[in-house]
């Protein structure tokens, strides 16, 4: 798996979150849109921080009930549950209060969960009116769980969010930065400067482009005796610009290799063979552009997948 880059908002997010936890139990709030990295970041808050001083329970289920919550709290913390909620809540409070570390409840997907199981979470770790918040709660959603919190039955909630963070993702003056994290340095700048600010559907791809360059080396050893030998090795590059699906790489590598093969038949170079692939007359070099998986070059068995002209 692609390590995943740390853009602006993800990395002040973090910072503010550790920040957070280092002090009191306390409410709070992150809103990002998919795939902006809500739950990576309650990963890697949870990887970070002293097990000796801190612990997270997470949270992920839509379907629930505001007695299921007390039951998973109580379920964690090996607490046997009582004949009534109440009891039950009052043990599990206490339980928490004995811990020496700092407990954090991290409920990913808020959006799904019922407005009454939210304001469990409140209920529950202000159970004791005349003692301090037993827990601190961050709530994680899509930008739409703002305005959830804006419903009467969460507003007292609402009040209490003292920690607002909001992951807007990859701004423009990262772009580059981005490019050498996903694809390496080197590989970064093949990828054409056209499509550098596009956004593509899912419907618009694959884009395939393909360049022919003549090139002509002098070998090792060429000047030896007064005899010159110069050898010509043009290049064929393939760019994809498609979805990283691993179930369609295989498919899209044969897919490629006959673009490329078909390439050099109507430059009127005559193969060897498709069996042979790796004996193709031009050297060819592939550069895939698709999620965590960028300059992973064709190469066949022997030398690299092309030869001499």
């Amino acid at each position: 798996m692609a390590t995943p880059f740390l853009y602006v908002d993800y990395q002040a997010a973090k910072a503010e979150l550790e920040r957070a936890l280092k002090g009191g139990p306390f409410y709070g709030l992150v809103a990002a849109r998919s795939g902006m990295g809500k739950t990576t970041l309650g990963r890697d808050i949870s990887s970070a921080l002293d097990r000796h001083r801190h612990q997270i329970l997470y949270w992920s289920s839509s379907k629930v009930s505001p007695l299921a919550v007390i039951r998973y709290f109580a379920q964690m913390l090996h607490v046997t549950p009582r004949r009534s909620v109440p009891e039950t809540a009052k043990v599990v409070v206490d339980a928490i209060r004995a811990r020496p570390s700092h407990l954090l409840a991290w409920i990913d997907e808020a959006d799904r969960v019922p407005i009454e199981t939210l304001a469990e979470f409140r209920t529950l770790a202000e159970f004791e009116h005349d003692a301090p918040q037993a827990f601190s709660v961050v709530f994680c959603g899509p930008p739409e769980l703002r305005t959830l919190f804006d419903s009467p039955a969460l507003y007292p909630l609402k009040r209490r969010l003292t920690l607002k963070l909001s992951l807007d993702g990859l701004r423009r003056d990262e772009l580059d930065a981005f490019l050498v994290h996903r694809f390496g340095s080197a590989d970064a700048k093949r990828i054409g400067a056209v499509h550098r600010d596009e956004i593509f559907e899912a419907s618009e791809l694959p884009v395939r482009y393909a360049a022919y360059s003549p090139c002509f080396r002098r070998e090792a050893g060429a000047d030896l005796r007064m005899l010159r030998r110069d050898g010509g090795d043009p290049d064929v590059e393939l760019r994809d610009l498609s979805l990283g699906v691993e179930d369609l790489l295989a498919e899209r590598d044969q897919a490629e290799l006959g673009l490329a093969e078909r390439f050099l038949q109507h430059q009127g170079v005559r193969l060897r063979g498709r069996q042979n692939a790796d004996q193709l007359a031009l050297r060819l070099a592939v550069l895939e552009a698709r999620t965590g998986r960028a300059g992973r070059g064709l190469r066949g068995r022997g030398n690299r997948l092309g030869g001499r002209a």
